[in-house]
């Protein structure tokens, strides 16, 4: 493995199948486009996680803006192309359309890159490519794509690029290797059947094993500890040991690099998504003892209204009830309705106070006129309230306390692992879910709507024993 740039005096530039082509002159422009010439096949730009990657020599600029990465073999850079299939799996891209799209990048139109990939595979644009067990596809999309990066016939054989496929998985999976695989296997000797009336001596040796077997007990992943809240940019220990947690959670795509980047923010938002929290991508105390306790990532039933209010349910609660379900269209596209109605914000804007808003103007109560999320604070048309009650409109800070930056929902109840409530723009949608407590800067009610008498009460409890069942008189 290297960590960073290699001197000349130690790269050898080489095919690890025998006969394969590889290329010895990355530099020499003559030598072909720069996929081939850089055994770099999906002309793989540079990042900084392929430096830990074998074969990795260095990143050079090839256009203005824009690097490329040199491999020593051909086989290394498809196997680069592998694990970058591998991030897109972590963030949702799995489909022809969706690979090709984020490959390319933002800003520009890969039609005709799909169609191309389209019509030499003869896939569709919505055809899933997998990365394991099913080789035949996935040699096919590859092929397809190393011809449109190198703009013509490729010179790699399919055994390179398989060979790179399991270079890639060897890798992943912490063991890399670079033997090639041997042309024949050896033939699976069969045993012969069992006797149809065991011996004496074969039914006491039958009998001991199964006494004095071991106990195969389920293995559960290590605990993470940590003291703040995780962050994407974070990278270290704490950050491997989060990702090694959500590996054995099921997440078999994420790396444990120790580097809190888009691939695992994706899986954190994921994971907070299958088990009902506020899929925010940080790693507080919340999502820590979920990630702690859960024995595999699955998806929670939605969580229920709270069983007991004893005061009834403030207009704009039972407007916000309505919504819970409803997806937004693209990146905060579809909120119409929300902005015209909070008579506040614009498409594209973070839509949580749109939404908070909404409900309150279109039940004749004045909201903050602003899509911040923290406007509720500095409000005139707000009270601050010293216990929460069903329905006060809840505040909390992202990233950092002092940033300003923060989300807002509805108080509907909490227990010992959080504070819940409905709330929009979380994971594209208006839903339920739990908050970090650590993270509520205040509880707020409109000034125009009458203080329920119950507000002395405090808080509202929800199922305590897991903050996913209901209570027995829930429904």
């Amino acid at each position: 493995m290297s960590n960073g740039n290699r001197s000349n005096d130690n790269i050898n530039y080489r095919s690890l199948v025998p006969g394969g082509f590889f290329s010895a002159k990355p530099m020499d422009k003559t030598a072909g486009p720069v996929s081939i010439r850089m055994n770099n096949p999906g002309a793989v730009n540079g990042a900084s996680w392929e430096h830990n990657y074998p074969g990795y020599v260095t990143d050079i600029e090839t256009t203005p803006g824009n690097s490329s990465t040199i491999f020593e073999t051909p086989e290394n850079g498809v196997a680069t192309w592998w694990e970058l299939m591998r991030k897109y799996r972590s963030a949702n891209a799995i489909t022809v359309s969706q690979i090709i799209n984020r490959y390319g990048g933002s800003g520009q139109n890969y039609t005709a890159y799909v169609a191309a990939v389209a019509a030499s595979t003869g896939y569709g644009v919505n055809k899933e490519i997998k990365l394991y067990g099913d080789d035949d596809t996935l040699l096919k999309f590859a092929k397809a794509m190393f011809r449109v990066e190198a703009g013509k016939d490729i010179p790699w054989s399919d055994a390179q690029i398989l060979f790179g496929f399991k270079l890639a998985r060897d890798f992943a999976a912490g063991t890399p290797g670079e033997a090639p695989p041997p042309a024949t296997l050896p033939p699976v000797p069969i045993p012969p059947p069992p006797s149809a009336e065991p011996t004496f001596w074969g039914q006491l040796i039958a009998l001991l094993a199964r006494i004095f077997a071991p106990t195969r007990r389920p293995i559960t992943p290590p605990p993470v500890e940590f003291d703040r809240v995780m962050v994407r940019g974070m990278i270290g220990a704490d950050v491997k040991a989060m990702q090694l947690r959500l590996q054995m959670l099921g997440f078999k795509d994420l790396i444990a690099d120790g580097d809190f980047g888009e691939v695992s923010q994706q899986c954190v938002r994921q994971f907070q998504t299958r088990r009902n929290i506020d899929p925010d991508g940080e790693v507080g105390p919340l999502t820590l003892a979920e990630m702690n306790k859960a024995d595999g990532a699955i998806v929670l039933p939605p969580l229920n209204p709270p069983s007991e209010i004893k005061y009834g349910k403030p207009p704009w609660y039972v407007e916000a009830e309505k919504w819970i379900g409803w997806h937004e269209v693209g990146v905060n596209r579809g909120i119409e309705k929300f902005i015209s109605g909070a008579k506040t914000g614009s498409l594209g804007d973070p839509y949580c106070a749109i939404w908070v808003n909404y409900d309150l103007e279109t039940s004749g109560v004045p909201g903050s006129h602003s899509p911040a999320a923290r406007s509720f604070e500095k409000s005139s048309n707000f009270v601050k309230l010293k216990l929460p009650v069903v329905g006060c409109i809840t505040t909390m800070w992202r990233i950092s306390p002092t940033n300003g930056q923060g989300h807002v929902f509805l108080y509907d109840g909490e227990n010992s692992s959080g504070v819940r409530g409905i709330g929009a723009n979380e994971d594209d949608q208006i839903k339920r879910s739990f908050h970090e407590r650590s993270r509520i800067t205040g509880y707020w009610w409109p000034k125009a709507f009458p203080l329920p008498d119950a507000v002395a009460a405090g808080a509202v409890p929800v199922a305590d024993d897991t903050m996913h069942q209901p209570t027995k008189t829930e429904t």
